[in-house]
């Protein structure tokens, strides 16, 4: 017990000090000689996670949160391995056990955000972020979330209120405004998108997809030349663009220009 209780400390001694992968040695043989140590478990899983070693530390955290069922820690941990394995639903039951006993824990939420979303769990992904957004409303990433969370859900109305939240947050991130857009062109209004389209091509004048992005609203407003204007700006800075190019022609068919 001696030993174990010593390389167990070792092995939190090397992480405290970002050496993760030298506490990976002692907390395995730990482990070894103690496989129904909750503690020590959770610690040799979340020291795996922490290296990408996702494998081998997927049964080490699920064996933590079998021995220790309220350790918040474990879940989190576990939710998070089952995420990077793609396995979104097992991550959101996962996280669900940890946001349940501690509903302020905002890094589970923000994971359980995040899993739900890639499940279709929309409606649990929007109260998830809205819980993130209560206590940190600065959060523009949170808010972005929120707004597609909620795009999810099909509530446009309200999917535009957060991306607003964010974008007043980060005013001078054009992928935000081009994401705005392209929720008003969801929800055709292509008046509104085409104004989030400008904001963005104004603050990144560069982006052939952005321009791409901005003749599409253009075209479903009937703004013909205006259009085949932001599909020739396209094709000429991303002529990877095929999307563009046929746009372009399109647009000069509409007004028979060569």
């Amino acid at each position: 017990a001696q030993d174990v209780e010593a390389l167990g400390g070792l092995g939190a001694a090397y992480s405290a000090l970002d050496r993760d992968a030298d506490a990976v040695e002692p907390l395995e043989k730990a482990v070894e000689a103690e496989p129904d140590d909750a503690a020590l478990q959770s610690q040799l899983g979340a020291t795996l996670l922490a290296l990408g070693r996702v494998e081998r530390a997927l049964p080490a955290l699920e064996k933590a949160t079998e021995l220790a069922p309220l350790d918040v820690e474990a879940w989190i941990a576990y939710g998070r391995a089952l995420a990077e394995r793609g396995r979104h639903a097992d991550a959101v039951a996962a996280l669900k056990r940890a946001t349940d006993r501690e509903p302020d824990r905002l890094d589970a939420q923000r994971a359980l955000g995040r899993s739900a979303s890639e499940s279709g769990q929309h409606e649990l992904a929007v109260m998830a972020f809205e819980r993130v957004t209560q206590r940190e409303a600065e959060d523009a990433d949170a808010w972005l979330a929120l707004g597609r969370a909620r795009g999810g859900l099909g509530d446009q109305a309200r999917a535009a209120d957060a991306l607003k939240k964010a974008i007043g947050l980060r005013p001078d991130d054009a992928a935000l405004h081009a994401e705005l857009g392209d929720l008003w062109m969801t929800a055709e209004r292509p008046a509104d998108a085409e104004a989030s389209y400008r904001s963005a091509v104004g603050l990144a004048d560069d982006d052939g997809a952005l321009h791409a992005r901005l003749g599409r609203a253009q075209k479903a407003r009937g703004l013909a030349d205006d259009a085949r204007a932001s599909f020739e700006t396209a094709t000429e800075l991303a002529p990877q663009l095929r999307g563009a190019w046929v746009e372009l022609a399109r647009a000069k068919r509409a007004i028979g220009a060569d």
